[in-house]
């Protein structure tokens, strides 16, 4: 008792010292503080030796999830394990260093685990059975492929035809012959078609298979509007009850509804055109339908990271709040919380993209060190952002966007100040600091992301710098005012504030964008704005970026600079060096075919504008060229195009027109493939009036066939509909041939040897069907 009355006449005392001294009290809770704090980053940095450790573990998790992303054996991991032993060794004095050998096992085995996989009452055990009738619910509404087709993503709920049963798991359901007014949570009753995922054939080919499965989707459906029955059609019409579920769905609505609201305030008061690129640079260009020509021209010189919500828009935007909010509140505490209630906000609106995250995860550290009083160490606070967002969602890790802005940021953060003070001391001396600078942020970021930007799109724009430097000039004021603008838009309740600024601040942006929109179709439209080369080779990938750490490291310590210098340009060479094709590559597609020679030229019948054959032209390298080719000629017989090639000889015969009389009489006798080509939607139309037989398809083949004596025979599908069995049956029975189907994808075949008289074409990577 007496020891409690102690305590209290002690307490008492300090409280009354406490609130009568209020500067004592602020030391005392400042000291308190700051040695508390010391402790504990002293006892941690003794623990791990460091923050540069944070760095390593980071490092080490990526390599164990890529090695698990990749699909490569186990035996792999010797080498990361072998590089976090070494580290063990060097410091060997850290109590935690232990756990770097273990790393990268772990973010394996966990990437593994954190795989999707189907559960026993997923819809994808009904394969087999072709077509069921299920009730589901719609989850939301994906874009549609083409006119008259609304696709949706549904998580089927209970089976009723031929059983009834439950169902789980999620399925892409494609519903043609008619749109349909449908939206999130909805209730239906579909009778449908099944499908797996579709196969990647060729490496060019997107690969939509691991995409759906990585997601949780081992099934695809399709089913006509008619056969699709709407069970409860209000808006409002969702699961009763208060449940998480629930409240995420109420909070995705509001989020969608404030983009839209935001996005027709900018279309009204900065026009349809700037005012889409305005809020796709704050929104990101997922919220916004941006015309594909934008996209391809920003994408053609290196401007793709403006148009999407990167962590440079949110770094702006946190600055902005932050400096703004200093002019009105002076307590540090406050002000770092109106930062963090502005970031927040933007990543509600722009959506939890991997680089967005990753600059809010470092923003927010930031900020904590600011109220902490201390520095922080940038390459740690970027390990620390990697290292919470594999754990968090270890399949992360294959995100092109997360790859593309961790890399960049790293880059910009190792290697931009060398190469700054380099540029300024040698080739830019005599500018201002802040260009030279520039500059370096610009090259190092581009050289970051180089081999990743050919192994996934095959191509880089030369025109980087210019362009770039352009959009520095703009972007920060545009960002700024349109987030000014929508913040006015979001926090105006009464209506009446929100038109006048978005009139003054969208009609201020509205210049620097129609210069930005300009200079980038003028510089889109060089010939040398970009460089196709195709996929680099992997030891290349490797020795790019081996060789540009030595360069960095070299300009660091100053020594060895011209010797670093020439390898990594010697690596840049060779990371853009074109791989030899061979003779003649012959790529056919529904509607359209590609002929590619060994010195990458190219020429197309048909539309070469198609994504399937523009992903295979820039696999290739190659370009499709609008004048003649010395080496092919292109003749025109009705309702055939013979086109010959010089080198290797060979004669190509395409039918593009069935509808009209096949005239086999005027073509060559002897050719080396025939390729009836799928017919146009108007054909279509006529085919189902005319009632085009498939033994008038047969008999038409059969005359070709005898008459040309091809070693090939390509047709596609839609020529022959739903016979195709039929027609497979009777053409193996005339003239020995490859007979190949289209079946909606691409057949590519190649000449690789010409020594012989006869040249022989091979099939691609792809069997026979």
């Amino acid at each position: 008792m007496d020891q409690f009355g102690g305590s209290f006449m002690f307490t008492s005392q300090l409280a009354l010292a406490l609130r009568w001294q209020p500067r004592l009290s602020q030391c005392f809770s400042k000291a308190c503080l700051k040695a508390s704090l010391d402790h504990a980053l002293s006892n941690f940095s003794k623990a791990t030796c460091g923050p540069r450790l944070m760095v390593w573990a980071s490092l080490l998790s990526a390599s164990g999830a890529m090695l698990a992303n990749a699909s490569l054996s186990p035996a792999w991991l010797i080498v990361p394990v072998l590089v976090g032993l070494v580290l063990v060794w060097a410091r060997r004095q850290a109590k935690l260093c232990w756990l770097l050998p273990l790393l990268p096992v772990l973010f394996w085995g966990y990437f593994l685990w954190r795989l999707p996989s189907p559960d026993c009452h997923d819809l994808c055990h009904w394969l087999a059975r072709g077509a069921v009738m299920f009730r589901g619910r719609i989850a939301g509404v994906l874009p549609a492929g083409s006119s008259g087709v609304t696709r949706m993503q549904v998580y089927p709920q209970e089976m009723l035809f031929p059983v009834r049963s439950r169902l789980s798991g999620a399925t892409v359901l494609a519903v043609y012959g008619g749109t349909m007014p449908v939206h999130d949570g909805q209730i239906i009753e579909v009778k449908a078609r099944l499908k797996g995922p579709p196969d990647k054939h060729y490496p060019w080919q997107f690969d939509y298979g691991q995409y759906l499965r990585r997601r949780g989707i081992f099934c695809l459906t399709a089913a006509p509007a008619t056969a699709v029955q709407l069970v409860n059609t209000s808006e409002t019409a969702t699961t009763n009850g208060l449940s998480i579920a629930n409240l995420l769905s109420c909070l995705s609505k509001i989020i969608v509804d404030v983009r839209a609201h935001i996005i027709s305030f900018h279309e009204k008061y900065a026009g349809n055109l700037e005012g889409n690129l305005l809020s796709s640079m704050i929104l990101g260009d997922r919220a916004v339908d941006l015309a594909p020509s934008i996209k391809e021209s920003f994408r053609d010189i290196g401007l793709s990271h403006v148009l999407a919500a990167s962590g440079f828009n949110l770094t702006l935007v946190t600055g902005t709040t932050f400096w703004l909010s200093r002019l009105l509140v002076r307590s540090r505490w406050a002000v770092n919380a109106i930062c963090f209630l502005a970031m927040v906000g933007f990543v509600l609106l722009a959506g939890p993209s991997p680089s967005v995250m990753r600059a809010s995860c470092m923003c927010s550290l930031l900020l904590l060190s600011r109220v902490l009083f201390r520095t922080l160490y940038a390459p740690s606070a970027l390990a620390v952002a990697l290292l919470a967002t594999l754990t968090f969602d270890p399949l992360t890790v294959a995100d092109i966007g997360l790859q593309f802005s961790y890399l960049a940021t790293a880059g910009i953060i190792c290697g931009a100040h060398d190469v700054g003070c380099a540029l300024s001391s040698s080739v830019l001396r005599g500018l201002p600091r802040w260009f030279s600078e520039t500059i370096a942020v610009i090259v190092v970021a581009q050289l970051s992301v180089l081999p990743l930007q050919l192994a996934y799109f095959w191509q880089i724009g030369l025109l980087f710098l210019p362009a770039n430097l352009l959009a520095a000039a703009v972007v920060p004021l545009v960002t700024v005012l349109g987030f000014i603008s929508s913040a006015t838009i979001v926090l105006d309740f009464t209506g009446y504030v929100s038109p006048v600024v978005t009139l003054i601040l969208d009609g201020i942006a509205r210049y620097p964008l129609k210069g930005m929109l300009a200079g980038a179709t003028y510089l889109s439209s060089w010939d040398c704005a970009k460089l196709a080369p195709g996929p680099p080779q992997p030891l290349l990938f490797i020795a790019f970026y081996v060789t540009f750490a030595l360069m960095i490291v070299s300009l660091r310590a100053k020594h060895f600079r011209i010797g670093c210098l020439v390898a990594f340009l010697g690596a840049c060479g060779g990371l853009v060096w074109q791989c030899p094709l061979p003779y003649l590559t012959l790529a056919c597609f529904p509607q359209t075919v590609v002929l590619v020679n060994a010195q990458h030229e190219a020429m197309s019948i048909g539309d070469a504008r198609t994504k399937q054959v523009q992903r295979f032209l820039g696999y290739m390298g190659a370009k499709v060229e609008e004048e003649t080719l010395p080496w092919v000629s292109v003749t025109q017989q009705g309702a055939f195009t013979i086109v010959d090639v010089k080198q290797p000889k060979m004669t190509l015969v395409v039918v593009q027109d069935t509808q009209q009389p096949w005239n086999v009489e005027r073509l060559p006798s002897n050719c080396t493939a025939v390729i009836v080509s799928s017919l146009s939607e108007g054909h279509l139309a006529q085919q189902k009036r005319r009632r085009l037989t498939t033994m008038t398809m047969v008999a038409n083949l059969e005359k070709l066939i005898q008459h040309c004596h091809p070693s090939w025979l390509i047709i596609d599908d839609k020529c022959v509909r739903h016979q195709l069995w039929r027609v497979k049956k009777q053409l193996e029975q005339l003239h020995p041939l490859h007979l190949v189907f289209l079946a909606g994808c691409e057949v590519v075949l190649v000449a690789d040897d010409i020594s012989t008289s006869n040249v022989k074409l091979r099939i691609q990577e792809q069997q026979v069907r």
